[in-house]
């Protein structure tokens, strides 16, 4: 029990000398600065001697760099300055003070270096918190003011976004020229990093300080200061892949816009759209770069690049599509040059396969000897125009000329014989089985030369009397002559020819089936030859148009392969655009890596 009250009392003494130990200092340190205080002014400098010059010790500790602003360079830091300097009128013996070796002033009760920020660009051009002043026994003072400085930062974009760049923070003595106050670096370089903040837009390279003296023309002394050189570099993953890496996708765009076929009709809106892409990275980089003229941006180059080649891909789509929608009609046929190199040496140096055009021989081109002959066609090309088979005499063109009839033509020419609105009183009918003879064939003897001909049998039937049988409501008599093919030819000769020629074959027929025109026939023969003339018009007019659709159809086919031809021209033209797009777009990349500084740190 009476050990615990022991202990009681001596716990309670110690707290009251600890007590009255306070309470003596706080008065001593009152105390002391009054004394101090007391023929003190904060107007003076702090020197014995108004000549001699006051050393003001500073270093600049960096906390972080807190922006960098390119477009208006500017850049801002957080950062201390640690000021040092001895003032001998705040002095005391510790010992008469109770042992007292610091105290701390407020700013405004002292004096202090107007140090400011020569190049700043805070409307605040004092940026410090005025934090106060430590004072020891043998007048050293620390005075240690944290601030945000805005700074003026000239900002190099030449390498953008692969650049470093150098700030300068210069401060000095406002004032006081470099005979009252002299700024000196603290021990060290006066520059502290250790307590720097890393950046996530900037790597801190290097951080160093300079002392510089320096003569305005308003005055004659010299002026100190103390400028502290920051150096980054950007990091530049965030730019590679949010610009670098889409401009170089829009370029390989661009090549695939030669890659699409000229008949999908959608290459001239890929190149277009490309083409906008392009122009919205730009703005992009125009909103971060500063409008200055001084350098272009690396990467602005590189873009610039870009743009060239979208805008002449899309004139390349253009020019390729004006190849492959060429017209036979408005653009002819491509110059001889031009077919030798698109058809023929371009394909074989960029490994396409051959153009194999359509085999288009002066035959087919120039008319050939028979289109020639049709076009004088004889009127008695209707006698050999009765049958199915071509009759091709050997040399009496007079009575045979040569003139190729197809077998299409044998039932069209009887329609067309008796097509004829009354304009001949006679009706060809072909002989059938059921008539009075069959077509056959024999030999006739013409000059002492045998020709063989296919002899077919036709009837006329008489019309004269129709109008007047429909009249009467009675049936007419209908008046037939038959008579072989050859007696057509015959009856299409000379008079005097005729006569011979059907003497002879009266003399050595034996087809007793077979009934000649005689000579008492004259008035049919020559509305036979009437109706033979007229009638030959229309089987001229069928051979006109038959041609005419033959020239239409190998014009449609030489249209044809002239198109071909431009539509290959364009395909080549198209992997001769895209192979050179390629190389320039590798050119222009592998050129803009290689003009970037330091590489082997841009993917850190």
């Amino acid at each position: 029990m009476d050990r615990r009250r022991y202990v009681m009392m001596t716990s309670l003494l110690l707290i009251v000398l600890y007590n009255l130990d306070a309470v003596n200092s706080d008065q001593v340190e009152k105390q002391l600065i009054e004394d101090i205080m007391m023929n003190y002014s904060k107007l003076e400098r702090p020197i014995p001697n108004h000549l001699d010059t006051l050393v003001v010790n500073i270093k600049f500790t960096l906390q972080q760099i807190v922006d960098v602003d390119e477009r208006n360079q500017i850049i801002t830091t957080n950062a201390w300055l640690d000021l040092k300097w001895k003032d001998y009128r705040w002095r005391w013996n510790k010992t008469e003070y109770g042992n007292i070796t610091k105290i701390r002033i407020p700013y405004i009760h002292m004096w202090t270096p107007d140090i400011l920020l020569y190049n700043s660009a805070d409307k605040n051009f004092d940026p410090t918190t005025h934090s106060p002043i430590v004072i020891d026994h043998d007048g050293n003072c620390l005075y240690v003011p944290p601030g945000i400085f805005k700074s003026t930062c000239k900002i190099d974009v030449s390498n953008f976004p692969f650049d470093e760049q150098q700030c300068t923070l210069k401060f000095g003595v406002w004032s006081y020229n470099g005979n009252q106050v002299d700024l000196q670096l603290q021990p060290g370089g006066g520059i502290d990093a250790t307590e720097y903040i890393e950046s996530g837009e900037w790597h801190l390279m290097d951080l160093k300080a300079k002392r510089n003296t320096h003569k305005y023309k308003c005055c004659p002394e010299y002026y100190v200061d103390v400028t502290f050189t920051v150096t980054l570099r950007r990091r530049t993953m965030f730019f590679i892949i949010n610009l670098v890496v889409p401009c170089i996708l829009n370029s390989i765009l661009t090549l695939l816009t030669f890659v699409l076929p000229a008949g999908a009709a959608e290459k001239v809106t890929l190149a277009i759209t490309v083409l906008l892409a392009q122009i919205v990275f730009m703005l992009l980089i125009m909103e971060t770069m500063p409008p200055t003229s001084d350098a272009i941006p690396l990467i602005s180059k590189y873009f610039a690049c870009s743009l060239v080649t979208v805008c002449a891909s899309v004139a390349g789509t253009v020019l390729v599509l004006s190849f492959y929608y060429a017209s036979p009609l408005i653009d002819g046929r491509m110059s001889p040059s031009m077919r030798s190199f698109f058809l023929v040496h371009a394909p074989k140096l960029l490994r396409m396969n051959p153009y194999i055009p359509k085999v288009l021989t002066a035959a087919e081109t120039k008319p050939s000897t028979n289109q020639a002959k049709r076009k004088s066609v004889k009127p008695n090309v209707v006698a050999r125009c009765l049958d199915r088979k071509i009759i091709q005499p050997k040399q009496d063109t007079r009575i045979y000329p040569k003139v190729k009839a197809r077998e299409k033509y044998h039932d069209v020419f009887f329609d067309a014989l008796n097509a004829v609105d009354g304009k001949s009183p006679y009706k060809v009918r072909p002989m059938t089985n059921g008539s009075t003879g069959n077509t056959k064939s024999h030999l006739i003897s013409n000059h002492g030369q045998n020709h063989h001909l296919i002899t077919t049998r036709v009837r006329l039937e008489s019309n004269e009397n129709n109008e007047d049988s429909q009249k009467n409501n009675s049936h007419h008599r209908i008046k037939d002559t038959y008579f072989d093919i050859e007696d057509v030819s015959v009856i299409l000769k000379e008079p005097n020819e005729r006569q011979k020629d059907i003497e002879r074959q009266q003399s050595t027929s034996t087809d007793n089936h077979v009934t000649k025109i005689p000579c008492s026939c004259k008035d049919r023969s020559k509305a036979l030859r009437k109706f033979i003339s007229d009638e030959n018009s229309t089987l001229d007019e069928i051979l006109s148009d038959l041609r005419r659709i033959n020239k239409r159809k190998e014009e449609d086919e030489l249209f044809g392969e002239i198109s071909l031809e431009w539509q290959y021209a364009s395909r080549v033209l198209d992997k001769i655009l895209l192979w050179v797009f390629i190389l320039f777009v590798v050119v222009a990349t592998l050129s803009t890596l290689f003009a970037v500084p330091n590489l082997e740190h841009v993917f850190m």
